[in-house]
């Protein structure tokens, strides 16, 4: 992946919410919630195996934005309040 995908786009990458669900134990609803909520850490070695091109660096780059956006802070902010 060339440029920063979305949440979205990478759940489809990875072959869609149904089996993100099934290689995670999780539920459709609870993957869907990535959009909104960021993608959990311990999530992303069942992600980068259904889909090799992903890279550490994109998924805290989507989980970075999504924290930025909704005003919870990232590293530029946490290093702020230190």
């Amino acid at each position: 992946m060339t440029s920063t995908p979305s949440i979205n786009e990478i759940i489809d990458s990875c072959g869609g919410a149904e089996r993100i669900a099934c290689e995670t134990d999780q539920t459709e609803w609870s993957v869907a919630k990535w959009v909104r909520n960021g993608i959990p850490e311990k999530h992303w070695s069942v992600l980068r195996r259904l889909n090799p091109l992903l890279s550490v660096d994109v998924l805290h780059g989507v989980n970075e934005a999504i924290r930025l956006s909704r005003g919870k802070g990232g590293a530029e902010q946490s290093a702020d309040a230190a």
